[in-house]
């Protein structure tokens, strides 16, 4: 992959994301037709407003599940050619303890809360209530049961298949790991589509990124990226997570700060898994 030319390189980095994208829409698409045809063919008189109504209040419970299937379906296939880039490179086997996945979920959970603590100190909410509105309504709707599968686990592991697997993998194998990180973590930020999810997206694609070249494991990622949106989850459903982070705000930040970096130096340091 380092004799490839620079058209070849990019071309590398960008069709992943073409996949990504293209299945999403036309699976998107496809249940979206079906079934304003199945509502159509049921209800003939309506009209097209009432129409369009009723597959509103009817798709919003069943989002999540929809996600979750777009999910697995683009991550089996992005997986191919993960599994034939893993083929062309020379294996990195890293020794992990039981005590390195403990820190990872810990530093999954303190990354959500930091991530989440500079988009609300951004004032950014305020500036743009309607997409904040609009994403929570799409993530957090349905049981919770559901947001759990799709959001806490087919959305990290397609992810970390194509932001790290693919294009961050990729990326290391062409520039240092300095350059490799920003970039991938500015793909990842850009590929969620606002402002809002950029700067948390940024922040954490630096961290996931940062894991994998640590642990040369997409289970790392995985594992961090899972710990931070089900402990999202927790924290939108439950209000009793809010109220313990609430007592006392300044607190939750000066920690969750704390942990993180804690974390990266711990990483670094005294629990970076050795080769076996």
């Amino acid at each position: 992959m380092r004799s490839d030319g620079w058209g070849m390189r990019i071309w590398k980095l960008v069709y992943p994301l073409v996949i990504y994208f293209g299945i999403t829409a036309v699976l998107t698409t496809a249940v979206s037709g079906v079934w304003i045809w199945r509502l159509t063919l049921a209800n003939p008189n309506m009209s097209e407003e009432n129409l369009f109504r009723l597959y509103e209040q009817q798709i919003m419970p069943n989002q999540v599940i929809i996600i979750f299937f777009i999910d697995i379906i683009v991550a089996a296939v992005l997986f191919i050619f993960y599994y034939r880039d893993s083929k062309r490179l020379m294996p990195v086997y890293k020794k992990t303890t039981i005590i390195h996945w403990i820190f990872i979920v810990i530093l999954g959970i303190f990354g959500c809360l930091a991530g989440n603590f500079i988009v609300s100190l951004s004032g950014l909410i305020e500036l743009f209530p309607d997409i904040y509105e609009e994403l929570a309504e799409v993530q957090y709707s349905g049981e919770v049961w559901k947001q759990f599968i799709a959001i806490g686990v087919a959305a990290p592991v397609m992810e970390e298949v194509l932001f790290r697997g693919l294009i961050f993998r990729r990326l290391r194998t062409y520039c240092k790991f300095p350059v490799a990180l920003v970039l991938s973590a500015l793909i990842f930020a850009i590929c969620h589509g606002n402002i809002l999810q950029f700067i948390y997206a940024f922040l954490l694609g630096l961290l996931m990124a940062f894991l994998y070249e640590k642990f040369r494991n997409l289970m790392a990622p995985i594992v961090f990226h899972a710990s931070a949106n089900i402990f999202s989850i927790l924290t939108t459903n439950y209000e009793v997570v809010n109220r313990i982070i609430m007592r006392n705000p300044f607190l939750a930040v000066g920690f969750s700060f704390a942990v993180v970096a804690g974390g990266v130096y711990l990483f670094s340091t005294v629990l970076e898994p050795s080769n076996e």
